[in-house]
């Protein structure tokens, strides 16, 4: 199904009115907080985790793992993927599966994990230079 944008202007104008763009921003602004408010939920929260990972100093962190598929494809692919494929193979499927991340500490993955449901803390932080912000891209893909 294609969908299309109707944008109304002004007659005699080729752009649309100031207001409409400021009340489209607003409400795009609206709909990305109450979206990042509701994944900061999912943040910690055992009771919907498919996935437990465990950092390098034991501490366990719930997960979902279609979130870090679709948000972090890269560390999916790094740290999650393989154990997944063996506890498939091996039928093991009690409960949320417990995944080891052994090169991040407790701090450094609760942040990561807050980033990728929210990101909150990535947009904190300037840019300092492009090739940063398109490492940061490439990880997350």
């Amino acid at each position: 199904m294609r969908t299309s944008s109707v944008v109304f202007t002004a007659p005699g104008t080729a752009s649309p009115p100031e207001e409409y763009i400021a009340d489209r921003e607003k409400l795009q602004q609206r709909l990305a907080a109450s979206l990042r408010a509701a994944m900061a939920t999912l943040v910690g929260n055992i009771e919907n985790a498919d996935l437990v990972l465990v950092s390098a100093d034991g501490k366990k962190i719930p997960a979902h793992e279609c979130i870090l598929r679709a948000r972090a494809p890269g560390f999916y692919q790094r740290h999650v993927e393989a154990t997944i494929s063996v506890m498939e193979r091996q039928r093991i499927e009690s409960g949320p599966r417990e995944v080891a991340i052994g090169d991040i500490d407790s701090a450094g993955l609760e942040f990561f994990i807050h980033s990728v449901y929210t990101e909150d803390e990535i947009a904190m932080f300037p840019s300092t230079n492009e090739g940063a912000e398109e490492e940061r891209r490439q990880f997350l893909k």
